[in-house]
């Protein structure tokens, strides 16, 4: 455990280093390097959910594994946008406009992050409100039923003893997004070479769509996680009521939703970063 916590702790305080280092380049070449910034978060997902499956074992570090996958995701693809470079060299005129995140956002892949959101959040909730201690003493890791004289429980089943580890992993990467989001929308306009402002909202869309991209990623992988477990418990144990029964053969529907928005959200994530559509802004 004290490893993965070193491990966490290393990486955050490198991404806050690097987020305050100040950049002169030219805006396309903070364009092309998000590509790589999202692969490299790619990257280091893979190697801190590894760490963590490693070090917790084959139980709690297997299921915390993808979203600590996902959280590096989440933060290769905001640290490639708060590296983009600021304007340097002198603005002739400056552009009067209001922007929101609204301008940018992909309304439809954002609404379906959202209400999967929504769905992960009531079936944690729910999971972890049922569950119960395993055979060795462990809270909220098995979920146990009495009907008659008869007692069954099955581990492991998304209590408490994941869910809220699974909960920080989350909040962490949308906080990380809600950062992203906003050097979106607030960053200044870059300049060409004369001085003047080019409008560069495709490129502001481009990493608003990766972003969301990235927590649909964070969020859809310990949702299909959950309703897995959820749903082979559910189904299969003894002792279960017929409407958690039914429960459990319900959570197919958001397992398949949840799995088409996961490719979904990949695609977003590793969409080419693309060149700014430029034209000169009206000031």
């Amino acid at each position: 455990m004290s490893v993965a916590v070193l491990g966490v702790v290393v990486v955050l305080l490198v991404l806050i280093t690097l987020m305050f280092v100040p950049l002169k380049a030219a805006p396309e070449v903070g364009l092309r390097s998000a590509g790589l910034w999202r692969w490299a978060g790619v990257g280091v997902g893979l190697v801190a959910g590894g760490v963590v499956a490693w070090t917790l074992g084959p139980d709690r570090g297997l299921l915390l594994a993808a979203p600590v996958f996902s959280l590096g995701v989440v933060l290769g693809v905001v640290l490639g946008e708060l590296r983009t470079p600021r304007p340097a060299g002198p603005v002739r005129r400056a552009a009067v406009e209001t922007r929101s995140a609204a301008n940018y956002l992909p309304r439809r892949l954002a609404a379906s992050v959202a209400v999967a959101g929504i769905v992960e959040l009531a079936l944690l909730l729910w999971t972890t409100s049922v569950a119960s201690a395993d055979s060795l003493g462990r809270a909220g890791r098995a979920l146990s039923r009495t009907c008659g004289d008869m007692t069954a429980t099955k581990s492991p089943w998304p209590g408490s003893f994941y869910s809220v580890p699974l909960g920080i992993a989350v909040v962490l990467g949308l906080l990380s997004a809600a950062v992203g989001i906003r050097r979106v929308v607030g960053r200044p306009r870059p300049v060409d070479a004369a001085g003047e402002l080019v409008a560069d909202d495709h490129a502001r869309r481009l990493s608003a769509t990766a972003i969301t991209g990235a927590c649909g990623v964070l969020i859809t992988v310990p949702l299909l996680g959950t309703t897995f477990v959820a749903i082979m418990t559910l189904t299969t144990m003894q002792c279960v009521p017929t409407s958690w029964q039914s429960i459990g053969w319900a959570l197919l529907v958001p397992a398949a939703g949840g799995l088409a928005l996961l490719v979904w959200s990949a695609t977003a994530v590793l969409q080419p970063s693309g060149q700014p559509h430029v034209q000169r802004t009206s000031v």
